[in-house]
């Protein structure tokens, strides 16, 4: 059986996922010099029901004995295409002038198909980076235990608001995490929820070597890019593909140095041992292509290499199983199809020391979801004394310092006076008070002093920033909203907006920290 790897159908971890095309190849010795036989391969549904009959493409000459590695040249093949893979099938091999048919039933189960989302992320400086065209689809379906991947490029980056020097700072990779953060505020606000959909966001990294940081099991990663260079795109597919495994819910496997674990079966990072060797194949280059030896490869969760984006057999099913879990067996514990109406977007890092910084809360139009699973709440008080309390999920970052990101809207109608996390036992770890108790009574009660000005491609937006520290900007098209820019600081900030479609709205998310005011102007 040959998807992302090359297995037999008798082999008991790995499995072929359904929906997604299954290059059958076949092994036939002959002890004896003669002409290859043609040979016929059935397909049959679960009730034996014969879907195609396609003739297999023979190879040049039959082996006397069983290749010790994969061997396209020696071996038949035919394409089932991906319509006709499903559970409970089986496969009919004739060989002409041969015995009986061999008849396999390969063990087939469900997996996703997934969507995600390249965001560019620009510099308040410059420095757009370029995320990889949308052709690249083909190499993450390759790779991925997905039925299908869509991938779609934003043309409007996300303004981060941090000069480029200050982005490639190769002591400051924390910028990395924000970027994350600002993609994933982005995918929170702007998409309804959709389990099946993941951000990525592409940073220009200037610096030696790539970089990326993404939340185990989560939603949202981001990495390096330099301004879409072909002798970098390898090495930036390869950090994009390592930070989504981290969403896919893998670890880091072993370096060259160390020794194979309870988590990885094979010691230096490896794709294999003595024991188990699994070949990978990438089904979009064909029978033709090179193939890599598992020991000598590395699973592309090391920080060693050679990888070439690839995830060993072990990795590979890990990241299935945990794509079916989240994807296609859970939903979210409450789902409403209300009207949007005034959220709060409450979002956070908790330290592996238990410390607690929080980001700036700010309002949005949407609707509440609570997570599937959730270990944590937030407590809001509401300015008219009302308390509630909402679970939230907590990610762990990838770069191994032990800490967590938690982002969660809320109902937001009358106003925040507190907000605290809370443990699972209902332990008060951190709080969010009135940011605003610091500041004169004239300042609380000025006015946003919004104002927008669009010309020559170029949104500039200036703001009282004594009242309103932060501002984050969106463009509202119907249902749709495009989050621009995340957290500005300073009362004034200016964009390229030329790739935003005609029409609709600004939509100015001010926060002081704790509160909130959402303002809309049409363009």
């Amino acid at each position: 059986m040959v998807q992302s790897h090359i297995f037999p159908v008798t082999d008991t971890l790995l499995k072929v996922v359904a929906n997604k095309a299954l290059l059958v190849k076949v092994n036939v010795t002959n002890a004896v010099s003669q002409a290859v036989p043609d040979a016929t391969l059935n397909v049959l549904d679960d009730q034996g029901a014969l879907q195609l009959t396609v003739a297999l493409t023979k190879p040049a000459s039959l082996p006397t004995s069983m290749p010790n590695r994969p061997d396209f040249a020696l071996a038949y093949t035919a394409l089932v295409p991906a319509n006709l893979v499903k559970p409970g099938m089986a496969l009919s091999v004739a060989i002409s002038g041969g015995a009986a048919a061999t008849v396999v039933k390969p063990v087939v189960q469900l997996a996703p198909a997934i969507k995600i989302v390249g965001v560019p992320v620009r510099h308040s400086d410059g420095g757009d980076a370029t995320p990889l065209p949308v052709s690249a689809a083909s190499q993450l379906l390759d790779r991925y235990p997905v039925s299908g991947v869509t991938y779609t490029v934003r043309s409007t980056p996300i303004n981060l608001g941090k000069p480029n020097a200050e982005v490639n700072n190769p002591d400051n990779r924390d910028v990395f995490k924000e970027a994350m953060n600002a993609v994933g505020e982005a995918r929170n606000t702007d998409l309804k929820d959709q389990p099946d959909t993941f951000y990525y966001g592409f940073v220009y990294w200037a610096a030696y070597g790539g970089v990326g940081v993404g939340t185990l099991g989560g939603r949202m990663a981001a990495g390096w890019d330099r301004h879409g260079d072909p002798a970098l795109a390898e090495g930036v597919r390869d950090t994009w593909i390592h930070e989504t495994g981290h969403n896919f819910g893998l670890g880091h496997a072993p370096t060259e140095s160390e020794p194979a674990s309870a988590e990885y079966p094979y010691a230096g990072g490896l794709m294999g041992n003595s024991s188990r060797a699994i070949w990978t194949y990438l089904m979009s280059e064909g029978t033709a292509q090179t193939l890599r030896d598992p020991l000598q490869t590395r699973d592309v969760m090391s920080y060693s290499g050679p990888s070439y984006g690839r995830f060993s057999d072990h990795n590979y099913m890990l990241a299935f199983e945990a794509l079916r879990a989240s994807i296609l067996k859970s939903a979210p514990a409450s789902k409403t199809s209300a009207a949007p109406s005034e959220m709060l977007l409450l979002s956070g890092e908790l330290a592996a020391n238990g410390t607690v910084r929080w980001r700036p809360a700010r309002q949005y139009l949407g609707t509440y979801n609570a997570p599937s699973t959730a270990s944590h709440s937030l407590r809001v008080t509401y300015a008219n004394g009302s308390v509630r309390s909402y679970p939230v999920a907590l990610e762990r970052y990838s770069d191994g310092s032990g800490g967590q990101v938690f982002m969660q809207g809320v109902p937001y109608s009358a106003g925040a006076a507190q907000i605290e996390l809370l443990s699972a036992n209902g332990r008060q770890i951190a709080t969010l008070g009135d940011a605003s108790g610091t500041r004169s009574a004239q300042a609380k009660d000025a006015p946003p002093q919004l104002q927008e000005r669009e010309s020559g491609g170029r949104l500039a937006v200036t703001w009282n920033a004594a009242r309103y520290r932060y501002l984050t900007i969106s463009h509202v098209s119907g249902t749709e909203r495009t989050t621009l820019a995340v957290n500005h600081e300073g009362g004034g900030t200016e964009m390229d907006v030329r790739t935003l479609p005609a029409g609709g709205a600004y939509e100015f998310a001010l926060s002081d920290g704790l509160n909130s005011l959402r303002l809309t102007r049409p363009r």
